[in-house]
């Protein structure tokens, strides 16, 4: 009986109600309401009452008739319930409207044209719904649209900039491998036209130091093979002085040529390093120069000196000198075992340890004191060496002292450090030997003081550092970093014990670049007297 319609009595006032068949496992739809049995019986007796009803028989039959109705249709909706329920707003209509039914529900039946205008207003109501949704959807769909040609529209831009700048950076860097070419063949040009100027000089140089090496060997066979004049002189005194003479003039000129040769072959050093390091070689020569020339300066003035003295006297005569105490604690041991015999030795021993003032001093030796810039500058090397690695701390030293070193005036300073440092050894000789100077004796040593501070600011700019050790008396005797120059080498290395030192050790700390500072390097060994 799906879809149908039971017809209405004329006496009954139950609406009419359309309800799915059971079968369908559906619940009804509700058209209208439907009103419990015993409202009915109440609608019948208020129409009796009021004279508008039918007579009693005709009630109880309509009564009748409408339970067995009533409970037909509870039947029917009690089986309806078992069936699948289906989801609310399913199958595309407006099933919003629908709602499920338990038997505990109410049925509500429209009651003529107020229920179909209500469903009309409700149908109303819910496709302006729709609509507004289909709205809202509709400008979802052009933001998203709008969103995603914006999107486009940046993506194009971003790839356009991404190609601009990559073109860019390839053109930049074609530019610089352009540039950079053109400026290693200019420099491979300027350091090919070096090269070939700098072997033309060492040419030249190599010509001079060969003709110097042929001068010193007649000179040294000259010295070792007395002239026939003297060998045929009468008298044994003036033979001996005749022959001592000539041998002072012939080593005069060798050490004139060594001089020679070692400023030779400095310059040769500097002149075939464009950086302006020296080797460990030239500053080995340098070194021996300076050493045999303190010893000749030492010979030829103090050699006359008076030997017969006590230890108690020389330490006497030490006490009237003018000392630092470093250099009091030095001398005082070796005048404490004073020897006659090596009072030379001991005369070279001083004016040396008076020369470690120049080899002591960190910066350039003869600047002075009263510089505004001085004090700044020692307080900016502190600084940087605690900033900057081992290597750039040792180039920005070895470049700034190199630029002072250079500056004018400077060799005024040089000039006025070294005689000042020559007047004070001349006075402490002086008063140790008791012999008096003249003008020769302080010229000579204030050529040599000078030698040695021109020396010392060439070991500061340098990028390796060096350090200068001047053993002291009673020290063991260390091979690796002590020559011996005495004459009995007879004692046992283990045993040998230092009297007293005529020349420093030189220790390289580093390599050329300034770099690996834990590396030591001994390029020149002390010079000492063991006993």
């Amino acid at each position: 009986m799906a879809g149908k319609t039971k017809p209405r009595k004329g006496s009954s006032p139950m609406k009419a109600v359309r309800y799915e068949d059971a079968a369908d496992a559906a619940p009804p739809v509700v058209v209208g309401k439907v009103p419990k049995p015993s409202e009915k019986m109440r609608d019948v007796r208020d129409h009796s009452a009021d004279g508008r009803g039918s007579s009693s028989a005709s009630v109880r039959s309509g009564s009748g008739n409408s339970s067995a109705k009533m409970a037909t249709l509870r039947a029917t909706f009690e089986k309806g319930t078992g069936g699948v329920p289906k989801d609310r707003n399913s199958g595309g209509s407006f099933s919003s409207v629908k709602r499920r039914f338990t038997s505990s529900d109410k049925l509500e039946v429209p009651n003529g044209k107020g229920g179909h205008a209500l469903n009309g207003a409700e149908m109303a109501r819910l496709e302006e719904d729709l609509n507004k949704e289909r709205e809202l959807c509709q400008a979802y769909v052009d933001k998203c649209a709008m969103l995603e040609e914006e999107a486009v529209k940046l993506r194009h831009v971003y790839d356009e900039k991404c190609t601009f700048l990559i073109e860019e950076a390839d053109h930049k860097q074609h530019s610089m491998h352009r540039e950079a070419e053109q400026q290693r063949a200019a420099l491979e040009q300027k350091y090919a036209a070096l090269a070939d100027k700098a072997q033309e000089r060492r040419d030249t140089f190599e010509e001079r130091y060969a003709v110097l090496e042929r001068e010193v060997q007649e000179l040294r066979t000259k010295v070792q093979q007395p002239s026939e004049s003297e060998s045929q002189a009468t008298s044994p005194y003036s033979e001996r002085s005749s022959v001592e003479r000539s041998r002072l003039e012939d080593a005069g000129e060798i050490m004139v040529l060594r001089r020679q040769l070692a400023d030779l072959k400095r310059n040769i050093s500097m002149s075939t390093r464009m950086d302006g390091q020296v080797t460990d070689s030239v500053f080995a020569q340098e070194t021996g120069v300076v050493h045999h020339e303190i010893q000749n300066w030492v010979v030829n003035n103090f050699r006359r000196a008076n030997a017969d003295v006590t230890p108690e006297e020389m330490r006497l005569r030490l006490d009237e000198v003018e000392l630092t105490p470093g250099q009091r604690h030095q001398l005082r041991p070796m005048y404490a075992a004073y020897d006659p015999s090596m009072k030379l030795v001991m005369y070279q021993a001083t004016a040396v340890c008076l020369f470690m003032d120049i080899f002591n001093d960190e910066s350039l030796y003869g600047l002075p004191e009263d510089l505004p810039w001085r004090q700044a500058l020692r307080e900016a090397v502190n600084k940087l060496e605690h900033i900057l690695g081992p290597a750039a701390h040792n180039k920005w030293r070895a470049v700034t002292v190199d630029v002072i070193r250079q500056s004018n005036g400077m060799q005024t300073h040089i000039e006025a450090a070294a005689r000042t440092l020559a007047e004070r050894v001349c006075a402490v000789l002086t008063v140790l030997t008791q012999v008096e100077g003249n003008g020769t004796r302080l010229a000579a040593m204030t050529s040599i003081a000078k030698r040695a501070i021109e020396l010392q600011h060439l070991f500061r700019v340098q990028r390796a550092r060096y350090q200068f050790d001047l053993p002291s008396t009673s020290d063991l005797f260390y091979s690796e970093v002590m020559e011996n120059i005495s004459v009995d080498i007879d004692t046992p290395i283990d045993s040998r014990v230092v009297r007293c030192a005529t020349f420093p050790s030189v220790m390289k700390i580093g390599d050329e670049l300034g770099d690996n500072v834990h590396l030591t390097n001994v390029i020149v060994k002390a010079k000492v007297v063991c006993s």
